[in-house]
This record gives C-alpha cells, structure tokens and sequence, in this order.
C-alpha cells in the first residue's frame, strides 16, 4: 500500500519507520527546518531525519496548500505540529495517529475499541481515526 506521512516530532519519526517497513512511503510532510537547542542553531526535525535516512522524499512547505503532491492517496498524521485546512483535508484520505486514546474512546470497554490503529500498541494507547474538521485532533466524540 502507498502512503504518505505528514509529521515532525520523534513520535511522527516513530510511525514514520514503522509504516515503511510495511508500506511504501510514497513522501513526507513536515515543518520546515527551524531553530533548535540552547544555541539555537537550525536544524531538521526528527520526521525529516529519518526520511532522509530511509530514501524517502521531503516536502517542508510553511503551510499545507491545496494541490500538494504527496504521491498517496492516503496521508497518516502523526505529531505533525500544523493545521492543515480543509481545503486539502478534501483532497485525500487523512488519518491521525494519536499517542493516546481520545478522550470519547477512553473509559471501561471503550479504551480497547482501536479497531483503526494503524500502529497497534496497546500499551502506549496508540490509535488511528479520520480527520473531520479543518485538520484539528479535536478530543470529542465524532
């Protein structure tokens, strides 16, 4: 399956290597290069790091704008650090993952409903859902 990521923290980095080794990446989307550290030197973000390190393509547009080429029809979000507008939510298939359960999948015999996870690990809650609205987690019931 071809996939594109859009993420830039170390938990985006994660789920970026995780679906590569299963899945084509086709690109990834991440926050442009920015001051780091006590020195504040530039430097790129984990996510570009590591598709860098595994051949995979980088786009790093300040903002996401509609018409962006990520070669998938499937985008997984992980940690990525930017609202993407709904005008290229509209575009293709759009999937977060969170590093824990939104809040309307927490609670008894709820919490293990992540029948969508696309990097299952129960332990660290990790579950996938759709974005719905102007690319926002919004933590509510759908």
């Amino acid at each position: 399956m071809q996939l594109a990521v859009a993420a830039t923290a170390p938990f985006g980095a994660d789920v970026l290597e995780r679906l590569a080794a299963r899945h084509e990446i086709t690109a990834v989307l991440t926050r442009p290069d920015a001051p780091r550290g006590r020195g504040q030197k530039t430097g790129a973000p984990p996510a570009k790091q590591t598709a860098e390190r595994l051949g995979i393509r980088v786009l790093q547009p300040a903002r996401p704008e509609p018409g962006l080429d990520l070669g998938a029809d499937t985008i997984v979000v992980a940690a990525y650090g930017l609202l993407i507008p709904e005008d290229v939510l509209e575009e293709a298939l759009w999937l977060n993952v969170h590093t824990s359960l939104p809040p309307h999948r927490q609670g008894t015999g709820r919490g293990a409903d992540c029948s969508t996870a696309l990097v299952p690990d129960r332990r660290a809650g990790r579950c996938g859902e759709r974005l719905r609205e102007v690319g926002r987690d919004r933590g509510g019931p759908p």
